[in-house]
């Protein structure tokens, strides 16, 4: 799940009152998200500042002098199809409209003549690399296109956006009407069209390879942007001119219909409500309803905002809004009104038979031994993510075993990575020492030293151990990831690995 983190003073600026800890974490549970950073053995919060995430981005010691001021960073786990949650104006905006401070906000498009609209003509060759300079965001020097590709190859955000283009023998760039490049799309702006703090006119534009998923982008930044126009909530629409002549006005801040019935939205959620405190409910969540009479079961007729692009059906609005909006522990507890019996999945059986098509084909299928380069890939690719970063994975991977006649088996692991400034080895042994406390006797006899050294090459040396049982059966085992290791996965940071077998703890 996606983590926003926000300065606590200005959201509770925005929300128009604050909030104590408690208070504030019972409001984040009401409304399905969650105050992340929490110490399990106080029970409270992990106030970081701004400062020091700044000093975690940018892998300062604790001395090192950034800029940024000294302010409380909450750090709130949201849904991850909840785009419009992922800054403070969306998520402030969300729990004044959920608390009922605020009705839900209209957006909408400056009423401009068509002929007297910005226009943004695309043209259908782009140009080759060597036709395109300009200074990037961020830098004095003039670049040219291909070159700028070979710098940004040590940046570790850009680096992963440079394979869409850096192949072609042309590339895509934004002019504005004099000429000067605004952005070389996807990689980076110009520095001609850098933003400062006396910007009053944003253009807002949005390139990607998926139209459907540039749109969605294209709204959320739009109406996060708008609470601070002039007329608030109203942007202004740019027509885009595509090379066929044909012309489209951006962005679509229209609201989609969508209708259910009373009964389709009540029952899976076994709860019972007329439908004016169905309505009511679908308000607290930005979704404007409204209910129709009709012979038998009543209708609810909900707008969908320009914001919301997560409700995509029906059964969306069940399952997210209005469940949340009741309260989940609100919902009576009930017995299944039917028994069944389990059996293997269709996909299942169907995969088996496909695996085994494949292998009498003459291929061999791919295993692995350890859950530990998917971990370290998973870091890889997640390495601007604020420190530390706590990942885990439970899953198979496949052992030797003489006593299977296939000469292998399954087995089910347990491993997790913890990545930051320090190794956080210590991190890592917490975790396990409780994982032992929950499976202790009667499930598995542990002694009181269960940590035996080991020399295990993907480790440093004096810095590993195994997991053992009382009777010397070894269950996992944990270790600082060594340095080699960490550099051929282009992770800058230390790391510490645990990896136990979840079937030895049955």
């Amino acid at each position: 799940m996606p983590t926003v983190s926000v300065g606590r003073d200005r959201l509770f600026a925005a929300l128009g009152r604050t909030y104590t800890q408690e208070e504030f974490e019972a409001l984040c549970f009401e409304f399905g998200i969650e105050l992340d950073d929490v110490v399990t053995s106080l029970s409270a919060t992990v106030l970081t500042t701004e400062k020091a995430i700044i000093r975690k981005e940018k892998h300062l010691e604790d001395d090192g002098e950034v800029e940024g001021d000294d302010e409380v960073i909450y750090k709130i786990e949201v849904a991850a199809n909840r785009y419009d949650l992922l800054c403070l104006e969306g998520l402030a905006r969300a729990l004044r409209v959920f608390t009922g401070t605020e009705a839900s906000p209209v957006f909408r498009l400056s009423s401009i003549p068509r002929g007297s609209m910005l226009q943004m003509h695309v043209k259908p060759q782009a140009l080759p690399p060597h036709e395109i300079n300009f200074v990037p965001l961020k830098q004095e020097e003039n670049f040219r296109a291909d070159k700028l590709m070979e710098f940004y190859k040590s940046d570790m955000k850009l680096k992963k956006f440079l394979h869409i283009i850096e192949n072609s023998p042309v590339y895509p760039v934004i002019y504005d009407s004099n000429r000067t490049v605004l952005s070389l799309p996807p990689i980076i702006n110009g520095a001609h069209s850098a933003i400062t703090l006396a910007t009053r006119n944003v253009f807002i534009e949005c390139t990607a390879t998926d139209l459907t998923k540039a749109k969605i982008v294209l709204n959320t930044m739009v109406t996060m942007f708008s609470e601070y126009c002039e007329n608030k909530f109203e942007v202004e629409p740019v027509e885009v001119v595509h090379h066929d002549g044909s012309k489209t006005v951006y962005p679509d801040l229209s609201c989609y219909k969508m209708e259910a019935s009373l009964s389709d939205i009540l029952g899976p959620i076994g709860i019972s409500l007329d439908e004016k405190q169905v309505v009511c409910l679908l308000n607290k969540m930005q979704l404007q309803a409204e209910s129709h009479s009709s012979k038998g079961d009543p209708r609810i007729s909900v707008s969908v905002p320009p914001t919301r692009s997560d409700i995509l059906q029906a059964r969306d609005l069940v399952e997210v809004d209005v469940a949340i909006a009741y309260g989940y522990n609100n919902v009576p507890k009930s017995k299944p009104k039917c028994m069944t019996i389990g059996g293997r999945q269709p996909l299942n059986r169907f995969s088996d038979k496909i695996r085994a098509e494949v292998a009498r084909a003459g291929y061999m299928e791919v295993v692995r031994t350890s859950l530990m380069s998917c971990l370290l890939k998973t870091l890889k690719h997640n390495i601007d993510h604020p420190r530390p970063i706590k990942i885990f994975e439970v899953g198979d991977v496949v052992t030797l075993d003489p006593s299977r006649d296939v000469g292998a088996s399954n087995n089910r692991r347990l491993a997790a990575l913890y990545c930051n400034r320090v190794s956080g080895f210590e991190e890592i042994m917490g975790l396990v020492d409780s994982i032992v406390k929950v499976v202790r006797a009667p499930h598995v006899n542990f002694g009181e030293k269960y940590y035996v050294p080991t020399n295990e090459p993907e480790f440093f040396p004096k810095r590993q151990c195994k997991i053992v049982t009382s009777d010397g059966k070894q269950v996992g085992y944990l270790g600082i990831v060594h340095a080699e290791v960490l550099r051929k996965f282009g992770i800058p940071d230390p790391c510490t690995f645990v990896e136990m077998d979840i079937e030895a703890l049955l």
